[in-house]
């Protein structure tokens, strides 16, 4: 059923542009994929197995808080799965909890940003403002949401140089040269909290070899 979808789009779309790991983000004029359906033109498809596309069809790869979901070995395949199938010049970009920022939450004296971190992650799981402390934040990355693994940028690119990818480059959140890629974060809204997803949160481009 999803290589019909897939196939599908693909004969319809003008630029194709996979989205995934979507949840509850639908991306217009994108094909966008996760585990479970939140919407109906969402593609159910298990993004640790291989996408049921040609090679070389998408334009751009986007995941956002996504990526950390799965076990280093499966997130390196995905990562191989996107470079199959995305077109020379292609690019992926990539948006994931930064390990380094979510480390200074272990730095003393705190930061301030560190701080309204830790006391909106107290909130965010129903504890008093009174038993807000950074190493409960700093747990609640790695145990918490389903993460399986937290990269930091340098594996990140590193992972990326790995999987075929070139001039892999951090960009700031919402911000992209490509005008496809470019503001198509949203984890914020989704978690109500902006602040919350500048401060863990780090974006990563790379190119697929023209």
């Amino acid at each position: 059923m999803s290589a019909e979808r897939f196939a599908a789009y693909l004969a319809a779309a003008a630029t194709p542009a996979l989205h995934i790991g979507c949840g509850q983000v639908i991306l217009d004029g994108w094909l966008n994929i996760d585990l479970a359906a939140a919407h109906e033109s969402v593609v159910v498809h298990d993004a640790t197995t291989p996408l049921p596309c040609p090679d070389s069809v998408f334009r751009a790869v986007f995941s956002e808080h996504f990526l950390e979901h799965l076990t280093l070995p499966d997130g390196v395949q995905l990562l191989r799965e996107c470079h199959r199938v995305l077109q020379p010049g292609g690019r992926i970009r990539i948006a994931t909890p930064d390990l380094v920022h979510l480390a200074r939450l272990l730095e003393t004296p705190l930061s301030k940003e560190a701080a309204a971190y830790s006391a909106a992650c107290a909130k965010a799981v129903g504890l008093p403002p009174a038993v807000a402390h950074p190493t409960i934040a700093f747990n609640l990355a790695f145990y918490n949401h389903g993460h399986r693994f937290l990269y930091d940028e340098s594996l990140l690119r590193r992972v990326l140089l790995e999987c075929g990818f070139v001039q892999p480059e951090r960009c700031e959140v919402g911000v992209s040269a490509d005008l496809l890629l470019y503001r198509r974060e949203r984890h914020g809204a989704v978690i109500g909290d902006e602040a919350m997803n500048l401060f863990e949160t780090m974006v990563v481009e790379a190119v697929k070899p023209a």
